[in-house]
């Protein structure tokens, strides 16, 4: 389970999210995402009714879970995130679900590019690289 700070909870957090954000789909994952203030971020789950039972719903929530979770260092801090799950996923193996999840979140803005505020069109061709601030002496 994801810890409680970085959970999305409330239906209008999700409706915020859809209906104010932008999207990633592949066949059977789709990846909702928006720009917060809110520190730390937040991670929602949703799955169609479409998709097998509760059972199968519950059991697909938990591997998403237990697949977003040691991602979460990698995710932009900059933006709330609901993964939507869609009928056929359930036929998916652990493997692949985890590559579903990784290649949608690949396909969002980069840190860099958010820290500066470029969209995702110009943040490749400007060469930033995050570097630390250099040391006092």
């Amino acid at each position: 389970m994801l810890e409680k700070k970085y959970r999305l909870k409330k239906n209008k957090e999700f409706n915020y999210v859809y209906k104010k954000g932008e999207s990633v789909f592949s066949k059977n994952l789709g990846l909702f995402y928006v720009r917060t203030r809110l520190h730390p971020f937040k991670v929602g789950i949703s799955i169609s009714h479409k998709v097998g039972n509760s059972v199968l719903r519950h059991r697909l929530k938990r591997r998403l879970t237990h697949i977003i979770r040691p991602l979460l260092p990698q995710m932009n801090p900059h933006y709330n995130y609901v993964f939507l799950a869609r009928p056929g996923i359930e036929e998916f193996e652990f493997s692949q679900l985890k590559e579903s999840v990784e290649k949608a979140i690949a396909k969002i803005p980069s840190y860099e590019a958010s820290a500066v505020g470029l969209s995702k069109a110009t943040a490749g061709n400007t060469g930033f690289i995050a570097k630390p601030p250099p040391a006092k002496t």
